[in-house]
């Protein structure tokens, strides 16, 4: 029985009402790795953990540098354990159904959403259908000899061939035993193969496998179908691999000639934001290697979290207003509040006298002024826009109206091409001049003497 630990936060699901950056399906060892690796760079992550680890039915684990020899179930609680330390989510359930976006809902939960999705969901090894096959799998009814095979060095062994890759593996177990023995059982076999088999020491057996002969919790042999028994202390088998890529085949993720999910270097799948690592992409995959998946896949989704957090910062930042530049909204509000004005009647003379503008262009300039423009500062130091006396306007220093608006280095080097006409017109523009008109508003007339 694989002993299980509950961390702080298994307990409940989050709502559905939180976006979590990552969601990671399965809670072996590349899913808790990559949750790892999230976690530390501060994401908000759920696993979610279905508890069927691939590797349950071993003993123990061995090939993973520091943890060699240890159960797999102490592997998973110690992976548990750490990321619960960075306020990784863990939720005990079986994904039903995932939609784009991503919702990921849960068998009898809730749902829960996420901007990327991490699917680790394993394999399932499909064994033969003979007695005590499932009974003896993973005990002395093995598959990987570089996982086991050192445990039961010097001993006689069977490969059953159940697989075309049987014969690869009868070879390689001699490097662990000279008591190899291939039962052909299903498999055919090449006359090369037959030659490769013999030259390197390996016993070819005719016939078929009725059952695994066990007595006393121990493998004794492999009884075969005409009643033969070939004594045997491990059998090694190849088991076909079947991916737990339901969610992924609904997700629509391209597959290879061979029907696994195709990837790139990082697990990134044909979907946007979804990613795969483990063994649901990769049958060969030790746990060592699915760790490291895991990780890798961390980096690439962090990153790409990264850039889409950049881009909706510069959006946010290009929208919103700031400091001498008003967003979009603002300069149409602007834009409104000038063509009202241009449009307003008249009020009083079609000519001004010299130290006013005309009742529209004092018009536009109150609705400009009083225009939403956060970030604007328009201070006009006098009341009037005037001409000044004669004698000025004679040596070109017509008086303007003072106004003063922050501006930034970017626009100093960049005017504004929607604003910066407008502010020229209106607060920059001479009212009535002699034969000419009121540049606030744009209207001509002549001046008329007031002395009259």
């Amino acid at each position: 029985m694989i002993k299980t630990t509950v961390n702080t936060r298994d307990s409940a699901a989050p709502t559905g009402d939180e976006v979590h950056d990552v969601v990671v399906i399965g809670a072996g060892a590349s899913g808790l790795s990559a949750a790892l690796l999230l976690g530390r760079a501060r994401r908000r992550v759920v696993v979610i953990d279905a508890g069927e680890p691939r590797n349950a039915p071993a003993a123990h684990m061995h090939g993973f540098l520091s943890r060699d020899g240890l159960p797999p179930a102490t592997l998973l609680d110690l992976g548990r354990a750490e990321i619960d330390r960075y306020e990784v989510d863990i939720v005990r359930g079986r994904v039903e159904h995932v939609e784009p976006g991503y919702d990921v809902r849960l068998e009898g939960g809730p749902v829960i959403r996420a901007r990327r999705l991490l699917v680790a969901t394993g394999l399932r090894d499909e064994l033969p259908d003979l007695p005590g096959v499932r009974e003896r799998w993973g005990k002395d009814l093995l598959h990987c000899p570089y996982c086991h095979a050192y445990e039961v060095r010097d001993q006689p062994l069977a490969v059953l061939g159940t697989h075309p890759g049987a014969v690869h593996q009868a070879l390689l177990l001699r490097q662990w035993s000279e008591d190899i023995v291939l039962l052909t059982h299903a498999l055919g076999l090449s006359p090369q193969e037959r030659e490769h088999l013999e030259a390197f020491g390996v016993r070819i057996v005719e016939g078929r496998a009725m059952r695994l002969v066990v007595d006393d919790d121990r493998l004794r042999g492999i009884e075969l179908t005409d009643g033969r028994v070939i004594p045997r202390t491990a059998v090694f088998l190849f088991p076909r691999p079947a991916p737990r890529d339901d969610l992924l085949a609904l997700l629509g993720c391209a597959k290879d000639d061979q029907g696994w999910v195709v990837t790139d270097r990082t697990g990134r799948t044909s979907v946007p934001g979804v990613w795969a690592v483990g063994n649901v992409v990769d049958p060969r995959a030790q746990v060592i290697a699915a760790a490291g998946m895991g990780s890798t896949a961390a980096f690439a989704i962090n990153t790409d979290l990264l850039h889409e957090d950049v881009e909706h910062a510069a959006a946010r930042h290009r929208a919103t207003p700031r400091h001498g530049c008003p967003d979009m909204t603002t300069r149409q509000a602007m834009g409104d509040a000038v063509a009202a004005a241009r449009t307003a009647p008249e009020r009083g003379p079609a000519a001004q006298p010299a130290g006013r503008a005309c009742s529209r262009g004092r018009a536009l300039i109150s609705a400009v002024r009083s225009s939403p423009a956060p970030g604007y500062s328009f201070t006009n130091t006098s009341t009037r826009i005037h001409h000044g006396s004669k004698a000025q306007r004679s040596r070109g220093q017509r008086h303007r109206a003072d106004v003063s608006r922050p501006r930034t280095a970017s626009e100093t080097a960049r005017p504004d091409p929607v604003l910066g006409p407008l502010v020229r017109a209106v607060y920059q523009g001479h009212p009535h001049r002699r034969g000419g008109g009121c540049r606030a508003c744009g209207r001509s007339g002549r001046r008329q003497d007031q002395r009259r």
